[in-house]
C-alpha cells in the first residue's frame, strides 16, 4: 500500500488507472483494491480525487480563477472541478 501512495503521488496528475496502480503494487486490480481501501481508509480514486481537490485549493489559495484552479488539479475546466468538490468535499 504505501509503493502505491507514493506512485500515486508522485503521478496524480496523470490520473493513473487502478490497473497501473495495481500493476505496481503486483496484485490483481479487485484485491489492490480491497488492500489499499483497508490499508489507506479510502479507494484509489478517492484517494486521487483528494489530491486534486487539495491542489486546486492551493491553487485558490495563491489567488487563482476557477478556470485557473481547475486546470492546475489537472482537470479540464470548471464543470469538473465543481464535480470533483461535491464528490470530494460533499459541497458545491
Amino acid at each position: 500500500v504505501a509503493r502505491a501512495i507514493d506512485f500515486l503521488v508522485a503521478n496524480w496528475e496523470a490520473q493513473p488507472s487502478l490497473e497501473e496502480t495495481a500493476e505496481v503494487a503486483g496484485l490483481s486490480p479487485m484485491h489492490f483494491q480491497r488492500v489499499f481501501k483497508e490499508g489507506a481508509g479510502v479507494s484509489p480514486k478517492r484517494f486521487l480525487q483528494t489530491m486534486a481537490a487539495g491542489e486546486a485549493k492551493r491553487a485558490f489559495d495563491g489567488g487563482a480563477s476557477v478556470l485557473d484552479a481547475a486546470f492546475a488539479a489537472g482537470l479540464s475546466g470548471p464543470s469538473r472541478l465543481h464535480d470533483l468538490f461535491l464528490v470530494s468535499e460533499a459541497m458545491t
